[in-house]
């Protein structure tokens, strides 16, 4: 119940998307930025307990750190994670971005839409970024979509 510190993150996404009949071709201009402060926090004393004996127990120990991410990146039919198709149809994208913590990082996706019963929408994916927000250690995320459409 104590407060540790705060913090904004701002996402800004520019993109065009090139419509032919499948799959949609989509180039995006994407920018993070995040600050965080430790500042006015205090550790609670199960929180200070947790801390190794060799580092200062401050809020600041978890606290993530700001940083700023930009890049460009480039997809096919990356609308289709979201949108029903009747037809199983394969998507992707990849970019690159430059972290500030992590210098050069490389993001990718990959995925597969389709309906199942019918009035449905089932989507897989699996992305993985070699510097993600998440301290600047690569991430790979799985993820199953299903919606049932009536």
């Amino acid at each position: 119940g104590s407060q540790l510190g705060h913090g904004l993150v701002y996402d800004l996404e520019l993109g065009y998307r090139i419509r032919t009949a499948y799959p949609d071709y989509t180039v995006r201009l994407v920018g993070t930025h995040a600050t965080y402060n430790a500042r006015g926090g205090t550790l609670s004393n199960k929180l200070a307990t947790l801390v190794p004996a060799d580092d200062e127990a401050t809020p600041g120990f978890y606290m993530p750190q700001g940083f700023t991410q930009a890049g460009v990146t480039f997809g096919f039919g990356t609308e289709l994670i979201d949108d029903y198709t009747h037809k199983w149809r394969p998507f992707a994208e990849i970019g690159l971005l430059h972290d500030t913590r992590a210098g050069q990082n490389f993001r990718a996706q990959l995925g597969v839409a389709g309906k199942v019963f019918g009035n449905d929408h089932l989507s897989m994916y699996v992305q993985h970024e070699t510097a993600a927000r998440n301290g600047g250690t690569p991430l790979t995320e799985v993820g199953v979509r299903y919606r049932w459409l009536f």
